[in-house]
C-alpha cells in the first residue's frame, strides 16, 4: 500500500505485522527500507508492539491470579518479545491518498485476554503521525503495554538528543539488571564510541531529535520510556518510544503496565517531522 503527501511517500505492509516498509522524504529514506519481498517485520522500517513491548523473562508472568506462559517468538531466545501484533497480519479498515487505518483482532490464545487494536497512519506537511490504540474486549482486566519500533537510517554523523533520568544496564540476554541514574549520559557520544547501545531509558519527556546525513527528524511521543538499539557497524538505529520498560511484567509493581478494564481503551501516539538540517 502506497501513501503520498507532498514530498513524502509511505509504503505500508499490513500483512507483515502492520508494518511500514518505507518512509521517504524528497526521495530520501528516513526509515530503513525493507528489501523487496520481505515478509518479516524485523526487516521493515517500523512495526507496532502490543500488548507488551520488550522481553518477558522466559515468557512467564502472573497477573490477577492468572499464570501466563507465552511461547518464545524470536529465534535463539527463550523469552517472549514485543507482543503479538508484529507477527500478525493486520486488516485495512480505511485508506486514502495520504492516510490508512489498520486493525487487528487478537488474544484469547496464549495471551489469555481478547483485544482489538487499531493503527492509524497519516502523512501531513513534512510529517508522519501514528496513533496506536488497544481496546480490551475481554471480561477481565487486561495488562497492557505498547509502543512503536522504528528503524532509522544511520549516517556517519548521526546524533541523537533525548532527555532522560537514567538507564537500565542489560545482561547478555538483553534483560535489564540494574538502574543507572545518569541523566547526563550523552546519547550521541555513546552512538559513536564503537560500543553496542541497547538500553531502556527512564524519565523521557517524549521528545527526541535525530540528525545526520543533512536531515533532521523531530519525534514527539506520548510515553516516558525510550529504548535505544544501535548495534556497532550497522547502517540503522532504533529509537523506540514505549509505555513501559523491558521485563515490566516480571518486576515488582509492573512499572508502566496499564490495567485496562473490560471495554476500556488506551491510546499512544508518535509524530515525526522531517526537515533539512539548517532549515
Amino acid at each position: 500500500m502506497r501513501l503520498v503527501h507532498g514530498e513524502q511517500e509511505l509504503i505500508v505492509a499490513p500483512a507483515v505485522g502492520g508494518s511500514i516498509a518505507a518512509w521517504r522524504w524528497r526521495g530520501r529514506d528516513i526509515l530503513r527500507p525493507a528489501p523487496a519481498g520481505a515478509d518479516d517485520a524485523l526487516q521493515m522500517g517500523c512495526f507496532p508492539m502490543l500488548p507488551f513491548t520488550g522481553r518477558i523473562r522466559d515468557g512467564r508472568f502472573r497477573w490477577d491470579g492468572i499464570d501466563v506462559a507465552l511461547p518464545p517468538n524470536l529465534s535463539g531466545s527463550p523469552h517472549a518479545i514485543h507482543g503479538q501484533g508484529w507477527q500478525r497480519a493486520w486488516a485495512v479498515a480505511d485508506s486514502g491518498e495520504d492516510h490508512a487505518t489498520l486493525t487487528l483482532a487478537a488474544g484469547g490464545d496464549e495471551w489469555p485476554w481478547i483485544y482489538a487494536a487499531e493503527q492509524r497512519l497519516v502523512l501531513g506537511e513534512d510529517r508522519l503521525d501514528i496513533s496506536l490504540s488497544v481496546r480490551n474486549r475481554d471480561a477481565r482486566v487486561m495488562p497492557l503495554g505498547f509502543g512503536l519500533h522504528p528503524w532509522f537510517v544511520r549516517h556517519p554523523d548521526t546524533r541523537l538528543q533525548a532527555a532522560h533520568s537514567g538507564w537500565w544496564e542489560s545482561d547478555g540476554e538483553i534483560l535489564p539488571t540494574r538502574f543507572m541514574g545518569e541523566p547526563g549520559f550523552d546519547l550521541s557520544t555513546r552512538l559513536n564510541d564503537g560500543a553496542l547501545l541497547d538500553h531502556v531509558f527512564a524519565g523521557h519527556d517524549g521528545r527526541a531529535v535525530l540528525s545526520g546525513g543533512g536531515l533532521r527528524v523531530a519525534m514527539h511521543a506520548a510515553h516516558g520510556w525510550l529504548v535505544i538499539y544501535a548495534p556497532v557497524d550497522e547502517s540503522f538505529l532504533c529509537v523506540e518510544p514505549v509505555s513501559h520498560p523491558a521485563t515490566a511484567l516480571n518486576q515488582p509493581g509492573m512499572p508502566g503496565i496499564i490495567a485496562l478494564p473490560p471495554g476500556g481503551e488506551a491510546v499512544t501516539t508518535l509524530s515525526m517531522r522531517v526537515s533539512a538540517m539548517g532549515d
